[in-house]
Formats: C-alpha cells, structure tokens, sequence
C-alpha cells in the first residue's frame, strides 16, 4: 500500500510539473507574439539606416520585449525621430510603447503638428485620456520619457525632451542640451508645455539619445550602478570611431560591468552621425 501511496504522489508531482510547462510554454508564446505585434509597429533598424545610413541602434529588452522603443516618420524634407521610455517593461511596457509610437504618429498625420514641442504636447494629452489618469487614478512612475528631434535636412534640427537627455557630439567636444524635468503623463495643475529647442547641426555632428536603462545597470566590482556621467563619457570619448564598432563598444562594455548580475531594465541607446 505504501508503494501505491508512493506512486500515486510521484504521478501527482509529474503532472503537476508537465502543467506548469504547459503554462509556461504558453506565456512564452504569448510574449513571443506580443514581440512580433511591438516590431510590426516600430521602424526596422534597415529603415532607419536609409535614412540615416551612419548609425547604429542598441537594443536590448530585459524581457523580450522592451517598453523602450525608437520611432522615425518622415514628412517632406522633415525627418522626426525620437528615443522613448514607457512606465512597465515585458508585455505592459510593450503595449504601452505600441500606445506611445501611435500617439506620436497621430500627432504628425492627423493633427498637423510639425513643432517638437507641441506634438509632445499632443502626446501627453491623449497618453492621459487614453489611460485614462487623473489625481486618484495614477502611481509614481506611470510617466512616459522622450526625446523628439525634427532635422530638416539643411543642418536646422529643433528637438524637445521630456525628461530624458540629447548628447551631441562635434569635434569631440558636448554641446550642451536641454530637457524639461517632467515627463509625459498627468500633472496636477495646470499643464505646462513642454519646451521647443533649435540648434544648428554640422556635417560630422553625432547625436546620441537613449533611456536610463544602460546607465541604471548594476555591476563592477562594488555592484554599483553604471551612472549617466560614465555613459556620456563612453559616448563622447568614441564618437570618432565608425557607428558599428561604437555598438561593439557599448555592447561589451555593459556586458562587462554586468557580470553574473540580472539585466535590471530595457536598454536603448541610438546615434547618428550627420554626413
């Protein structure tokens, strides 16, 4: 009887385990189609290299999916693009980068806006009734990040940031940008617009935008975090090698830092250069 009692247990377990892979197998499916669902969406890294053939795009979600995304839209002798950071990561960050990337087109294609500024503002205010946020309904952190940058082609570039930095790079040295200190989600009182910003670029210009996530990566020797000032510094101090050796850099050097640590958020950084 023992035995029998024995053997039933062990069946129990086992089909307990062969359903837990089933389910397991079937998130895995479900995230692997929510991931073709986000790059449907988004631009291909080939279509942003037509564009910007001298470029590079380092994309790496903690969870195959990424809340992190990167969007280009063309209009006329205008070429919109921007870095974004939605509040979630795994499927919740990639539907709301999906949310994200529709609002900025939408901004461009049926309201007619053109300015960084305002079309960031657009955002902003469909991003809140979409999710439908006020003072009860909205947590620390429901705010989404970007940098929108408008380049006509000419060398004239208008930019606006919502929390999130711009690095430009010319001859070596940083030309300093600057960026609203709030991001794009609901605020109490009155809605401040966020702040349109012209710069002229140069041929030989790089720019680099990315999300906090390279910078928030634990690792090295004290298992510290990486720090934006040393990710400007990787940045600024390669910028005169080619676009795909910075990728290599960038890629190998948080691979490096990180160790046998967890990658802990998305990772997105971008550059281009102006030829």
């Amino acid at each position: 009887n023992r035995l029998i009692m024995i053997q039933r247990q062990r069946n129990i377990i086992r089909g307990h385990k062969e359903l837990v892979a089933l389910q397991n197998k079937d998130i895995v499916d479900s995230i692997q189609y929510a991931k073709l669902i986000q790059k449907s969406v988004l631009p291909s890294q080939k279509q942003f290299r037509d564009v910007f053939p001298d470029s590079f795009i380092l994309y790496n979600p903690k969870d195959i999916i990424s809340g992190d995304f990167y969007w280009l839209y063309e209009a006329g002798d205008t070429v919109y693009f921007s870095v974004s950071d939605c509040p979630g990561r795994g499927v919740p960050g990639a539907f709301m980068s999906i949310i994200g990337s529709s609002l900025l087109n939408d901004a461009i294609s049926s309201k007619g806006l053109s300015q960084p500024s305002e079309i960031l503002d657009e955002v902003k205010n469909e991003y809140v009734r979409a999710l439908e946020l006020s003072a009860e309904n909205t947590l620390s952190g429901d705010d989404m990040k970007a940098v929108l940058c408008a380049w006509d082609k000419n060398g004239a570039m208008q930019y606006a940031a919502a929390n999130m930095s711009l690095l430009i790079i010319r001859d070596g040295q940083v030309i300093e940008t600057h960026s609203d200190n709030r991001g794009i989600g609901f605020s109490l009182g009155p809605p401040l617009p966020f702040t349109n910003h012209s710069i002229s670029l140069k041929k030989g210009d790089t720019l680099y935008m990315y999300s906090d996530g390279y910078q928030n990566q634990f690792g090295g020797e004290k298992g510290k975090k990486f720090r934006v000032k040393k990710l400007r510094s990787l940045l600024a101090g390669n910028s005169g090698e080619p676009m795909e050796k910075q990728q290599h850099i960038l890629e190998a050097t948080i691979e490096n830092w990180r160790g046998s640590t967890e990658q802990v958020d998305d990772i997105l950084v971008m550059g281009l250069k102006l030829n």
